[in-house]
């Protein structure tokens, strides 16, 4: 189809698992259950990762965000019930810059912290010593394709995995 359109794609990935390579970049690779989510105008992923390895992976497509507070509980709960999970360490939020407006973010933020009884974080890039230091936390969504890329191929080099390899 890209083809017949007169368009060469050199690489088609999947956002939410960049952002989960952006998280690994920015220190979160401890020993620990730790939650990412991902949320956009029209769809809602969750990834979950235990001592480095992605366990959970849930998307969910919808209009708006109705239907997230529902994809968040039953998430936790598979998470409680079916991983024996005991508890996050660390959570990490990340919108659409394109499409999830502040106080969206703000109240996604709070219904997260509310239900797992823990801060949650942006995946910050803005790390001096980042290659990508001067991009803004909303707009993380937009780096981390390439970033996730440069990522899995270093890891590849260095003969380890990536989440999505």
């Amino acid at each position: 189809m890209c083809e017949n359109a007169g368009v060469h794609p050199g690489v088609v990935d999947l956002a939410s698992f960049n952002l989960v390579n952006a998280a690994f970049m920015v220190g979160s690779t401890e020993k620990a259950d730790w939650l990412l989510v991902h949320v956009a105008n029209d769809y809602s992923t969750i990834i979950i990762v235990r001592d480095g390895r992605l366990v959970l992976f849930r998307n969910r497509s919808y209009g708006g965000n109705e239907g997230f507070p529902d994809l968040l509980h039953q998430t936790v709960m598979y998470y409680e019930d079916r991983l024996d999970g005991v508890g996050f360490k660390r959570a990490f939020l990340a919108t659409s810059a394109l499409s999830i407006g502040r106080e969206q973010v703000a109240d996604l933020r709070r219904l997260i912290e509310l239900r797992l009884e823990i801060g949650v974080e942006a995946i910050s890039l803005g790390d001096s010593r980042s290659c990508l230091s001067g991009v803004e936390e909303s707009l993380t969504d937009l780096a981390v394709a390439p970033l996730g890329l440069l990522l899995r191929d270093r890891w590849a080099l260095a003969g380890t995995r990536a989440t999505d390899s």
